[in-house]
C-alpha cells in the first residue's frame, strides 16, 4: 500500500539486530490491542468522512501521473485510488480528525504512489527522485 525508503544498517549494527532477533522470547510479547479493539478501529477509519470534492482530488492526482511526462515510463493504477483513498482516511483518524483534508491526502501521497510509478531512463539520468517528480505533477493538480 505504501513505500517507506528505509536504508540499510551498517555491518555492526546488523550483526547486533541479528543477535538480539534470536533471543526474542516469545512469551514476553505482551499484546497491546485486542482483536475486538483492531476491528474497532477499523470500523472507525472507515467512518471517517471524506468529501466527494475530495475523492475527486485523489483520482485527479493519481491519474495526473498517468499523462504524458518526460520523467515518467508509467503512472499509478486504480489500486493507487483506493490506497490513497485508505490511506488519507487513517492519516486523518490518527490525526484525531473525523474529515479528511486536501493536507491529510497529501501528506500520504508520496508515500502511496513512491512505489507504483516508473521513472523514465532520462529522470534517472538526471537525478531525480520519486518524489520530486510526484511533486512537480501534485503542483499541476488543482487543491478544492
Amino acid at each position: 500500500m505504501m513505500k517507506a525508503v528505509v536504508k540499510h544498517n551498517s555491518r555492526d549494527e546488523e550483526i547486533e539486530i541479528i543477535k538480539m532477533a534470536t533471543k526474542i522470547d516469545l512469551a514476553q510479547v505482551k499484546r497491546v490491542l485486542s482483536r475486538e479493539d483492531i476491528f474497532k478501529i477499523s470500523k472507525e477509519i472507515e467512518d471517517v468522512h471524506i468529501d466527494s470534492e475530495l475523492e475527486g482530488y485523489i483520482v485527479d492526482l493519481i491519474r495526473a501521473t498517468r499523462e504524458p511526462n518526460e520523467n515518467l515510463r508509467y503512472g499509478a493504477g486504480t489500486r493507487a485510488s483506493i490506497d490513497l483513498y485508505r490511506a488519507s482516511k487513517a492519516h486523518s483518524y490518527i490525526d484525531g480528525k473525523s474529515f479528511v483534508s486536501p493536507s491529510n491526502i497529501l501528506a500520504v501521497a508520496f508515500r502511496v504512489l513512491g512505489h507504483r510509478i516508473e521513472l523514465s531512463y532520462e529522470a534517472k539520468a538526471k537525478g531525480l527522485s520519486c518524489d520530486e517528480v510526484l511533486k512537480e505533477i501534485f503542483d499541476r493538480v488543482k487543491i478544492p
